[in-house]
């Protein structure tokens, strides 16, 4: 046996000689020759490498970037050095650089998922992260919106459109083949449409629609043709409501310019001239009149249509009765697509248009006075002592347009939030600017709180900016009481919000008391001076005339500012009612006292009725000399401008 192992042990040597000198000759060129023992070898070697590598690189995660530029750039003498002279290396190149404190992963805070603090923040990225889809996909569809009138059966309703108004126009006027030929085109394009939309899901409505509005019996005259195509464009109409195509995101009807409202196609439509947040007002042709008539289409919601309905009511009592004061005229009014819609005369701007023209520097006294002549008896018509005692709840420089631009003759409009005294008509009442404190506080109120909409719509036209301009209802109450003072007891123990013992209560009585007409007298006059907002180089001096104390002595803006104090009386009881508001001194304070067309025409032309009529001159009210006077100034265009 130890023969044999020592005769084993010297073949092995001979090989390994032979294997060594094998490797000499070549240089090292060529591979050694691959045996198991080798391999096992070389295994356990990178297996050992591996091992020792790993605890490093998991130690040194933080600075990984680092360690493979410095692998990099080491020479490549070092890939074949022994493993003593790498660490001594490394060991050398730390000394050199500033140490650095490295975390590993395994001593980091776990995230704890259902911890409080995860909860929170993945449901407000979750949250955030629905907003912005929602709104992406409302701005798709905004952008979008003028698209949804021109779909498949949008355009099958104009072609038919077409149709229906040929076969008008030649009613009486062609034989029965016309009609039938005329007939046989309106089937042959409608067949074209059902093969060409055939995978829609509206095609067999539409197909059954036809075969029963137009080919049920045969059409002998054109009234029988026009009455078929009728029947079939409503029912057209009926398969995109259940679509609701017709609308918008808010409800308001869709028009296109072109299109033709009114059951014989009246009123064209051009384009869209304004509108609020429950209606859109359109430019469009009256057929009939010839002539340019402003179409108001509301929202098809519940409320809006019963809102519409009831100014349809008011309008055509107020025009019936009362047709000289300054309402605008309702013209029209019918259905359209479950949209109530309202025709008028067409109006050029309204006052706030006119404000933001004159970049909000307010209009002069004599402008104001012609605009708010017209105002007052407007509202005394709609008072409670005239019998009417209707409330319009929306009064606003908005809602006051001007009837033509070379006049300042003007029209009040959107009866829409009008109500009755003692009825409450609509949840809406006055815009915030514009709303009196008896609304705010939830006390009962009447037609006094137009007359406090029409004291601030005074301030605003003199000043260009609103005396009161608050963020939110409690805000506006504040800023009222900031400058007026308090309501008075018995509106305290009756009001409805900012009860006692709440916050926003509790700040409404920390307000200053109720003022005396004195103190409001002077916090509304410096609010006018101060707030006039004047052109470029126009000193103070130069617009309110003063002593040499500084007193203002201008007679027209003293009676201007007790005019807007009556009316801003915080109490409805002592607030200025319109009667007594057109006998105020301010309406013929600074007015001439012959009109320019009194003092051209010569004596002797004056005949016995024009004595007559100025001896009644005399017994007028200020507003009624006042409208006289503008009326016989010719609404010079300086005042507009």
């Amino acid at each position: 046996m130890d023969v044999n192992e020592s005769a084993d042990a010297q073949q092995f040597e001979a090989e390994l000689d032979q294997n060594s000198e094998m490797v000499d000759d070549n240089n090292g060129r060529s591979s050694p020759p691959t045996t198991r023992s080798r391999k096992r070898a070389e295994a356990a070697a990178n297996a050992s490498v591996q091992s020792c590598k790993r605890p490093k690189e998991e130690a040194s995660t933080g600075s990984r970037d680092s360690d493979e530029k410095s692998v990099v750039n080491e020479p490549c003498s070092n890939e074949s050095a022994a493993p003593g002279e790498d660490d001594n290396q490394k060991s050398a190149m730390d000394a050199s650089q500033p140490q650095k404190r490295k975390t590993c992963p395994a001593d980091r805070r776990k995230l704890n998922e259902d911890g409080p603090v995860t909860k929170l923040t993945v449901n407000i990225a979750h949250t955030f992260k629905m907003i912005k889809m929602k709104q992406q996909e409302r701005h798709q569809k905004k952008k979008s919106s003028a698209g949804l009138r021109k779909c498949h059966l949008w355009q099958l309703m104009k072609r038919c459109q077409m149709f229906r108004e040929l076969s008008w126009t030649n009613h009486g006027e062609s034989d029965e083949e016309e009609h039938a030929h005329s007939q046989t085109q309106l089937e042959r394009f409608v067949n074209n449409w059902l093969n060409v939309h055939s995978a829609e899901p509206e095609t067999a409505a539409v197909e059954s629609a036809f075969s029963k509005c137009v080919l049920s019996s045969e059409s002998r005259s054109a009234f029988i043709l026009y009455s078929k195509i009728d029947l079939f464009i409503q029912a057209i109409e009926k398969l995109k409501l259940a679509n609701s195509t017709f609308e918008d995101q808010q409800g308001n009807y869709l028009c296109e310019p072109g299109e033709c409202l009114d059951s014989h196609g009246r009123y064209v439509i051009h384009t869209l001239i304004g509108g609020g947040a429950f209606c859109k007002c359109w430019l469009a042709f009256d057929r009939q009149s010839k002539r340019r008539v402003c179409v108001k289409v509301t929202c098809s919601r519940k409320h809006c249509f019963e809102q519409s309905r009831r100014e349809v009511k008011t309008l055509r009592f107020l025009n019936g009765k009362h047709p000289e004061a300054s309402i605008v005229k309702l013209l029209n009014s019918f259905v359209h697509c479950g949209h109530q819609v309202l025709v008028f005369e067409q109006l050029a701007y309204d006052l706030y248009l006119l404000l933001k023209n004159e970049n909000f520097r307010g209009l002069s006294l004599k402008l104001v006075r012609k605009f708010g002549i017209q105002i007052l008896p407007t509202l005394q018509v709609l008072s409670a002592s005239s019998g009417v005692n209707l409330i319009h709840c929306d009064l606003k420089p908005e809602n006051i347009m001007v009837v033509d631009r070379r006049q300042t003759k003007i029209n009040i409009i959107d009866f829409g939030s009008s109500c009755f005294g003692g009825e409450q008509g609509s949840t809406y009442i006055q815009s915030r600017f514009y709303r009196a404190p008896e609304v705010l506080i939830g006390c009962p109120y009447s037609t006094q709180i137009d007359m406090w909409s029409f004291g601030c719509i005074l301030f605003e036209l003199y000043t260009g900016r609103p005396l009161f301009n608050g963020k939110g209802p409690e805000d506006q109450l504040m800023k009222i009481t900031t400058l007026l003072g308090l309501p008075p007891r018995d509106m305290m123990e009756r009001r409805r919000f900012f009860l006692p013992q709440t916050k926003e209560g509790e700040r409404l009585e920390s307000q200053p008391k109720a003022l005396s007409f004195q103190d409001r007298f002077r916090a509304i006059g410096y609010a006018c001076i101060s707030r006039r907002k004047r052109g470029e180089g126009v000193a103070l001096s130069d617009e309110i005339k003063t002593d040499t104390t500084g007193r203002v002595t201008d007679e027209s803006l003293l009676q201007f500012i007790d005019l807007i104090s009556r009316c801003l009386e915080i109490d409805p009881d002592k607030r200025f009612t319109p009667s007594k508001a057109a006998r105020h001194k301010f309406w013929s304070t600074g007015q001439n006292k012959h009109s320019p067309r009194q003092m051209t025409e010569p004596a002797e032309n004056v005949t016995a009725t024009t004595k007559q009529e100025h001896t009644r001159s005399t017994s007028m009210t200020g507003v009624q000399q006042a409208m006289a006077a503008a009326t016989l100034s010719g609404h010079d265009q300086q005042d507009q401008q």
